[in-house]
């Protein structure tokens, strides 16, 4: 099992992992103003996202020194079917529900 690192920079590339891989993105967020990343949903979905320390759910990694100031958000995903699929990312308050995805990249799920 390996794990695949992304940031802003991987932005709308492709890529491919293993069955059971695990896909971590890393972006900026200001969560003090109520906005944060969320996954898109997407039905029959390749990817279950893990829950817990550095991933989502998990405090910022970085707490904000001051108001409005922004922090890094680790969202990871484990690979658990083959397939291809967007993995989407959008920013916003929970109370919006914006259109646009903010952030998004094609990953295919190879079988072993």
């Amino acid at each position: 099992m390996s794990e695949l690192r992304l940031d802003w920079t991987n932005r709308g590339q492709a890529y491919e992992v293993d069955l059971g891989d695990v896909v971590r993105v890393s972006l900026l967020q200001n969560g003090t103003t109520g906005y944060f990343w969320s996954r898109v949903p997407v039905p029959d979905d390749l990817f279950e996202e893990i829950v817990g320390e550095s991933g989502e759910g998990a405090p910022p990694r970085d707490p904000p020194a001051i108001l409005g100031s922004g922090t890094m958000r680790e969202l990871a995903f484990r690979a658990r079917r083959p397939g291809t699929r967007n993995l989407g990312l959008r920013y916003s308050r929970g109370v919006e529900s914006p259109d646009d995805v903010d952030y998004e990249v094609e990953i295919k799920v190879r079988d072993q």
